[in-house]
């Protein structure tokens, strides 16, 4: 039962419901700047809670153009985008800190400082 209540994350939805909000957003925030329609999504496994922190991962199909070309150059057949999220409730209000590199970049060590990066934000 909704209760009006937005200062916490368990009366604001699922950790993965709260998860797919902010993913959501992002993706509409990316197509209202001219961006090209992408399908991003939560990590599965990636969801952790803390108090008033919320962090998960997120991959992301990268639209290409011209995916033959994408294969010839760099033998890729895809692209996708790997995130690690970090939400901090305070009031009614949510801050976020977004860690990204396309995935090949991330399985070749990016992960570590993303999400050391991440993990460091605090509201002061």
């Amino acid at each position: 039962m909704a209760t009006g209540d937005l200062s916490t994350w368990p009366t604001i939805a699922t950790d993965a419901g709260a998860a797919a909000l902010v993913v959501q957003r992002r993706d509409a925030e990316l197509i209202a700047k001219g961006g090209k329609t992408q399908t991003s999504q939560v990590v599965d496994g990636s969801l952790s809670r803390s108090g008033n922190e919320l962090s998960f991962e997120v991959l992301a199909e990268v639209p290409v153009q011209r995916p033959e070309l994408l294969q010839e150059q760099s033998g890729l057949s895809r692209l996708r985008r790997r995130s690690v999220v970090k939400c901090v409730l305070k009031g009614t209000d949510v801050y976020q800190i977004w860690g990204s590199a396309l995935e090949t970049d991330w399985n070749d060590g990016e992960e570590v400082s993303l999400r050391a990066a991440a993990t460091s934000f605090r509201l002061l």
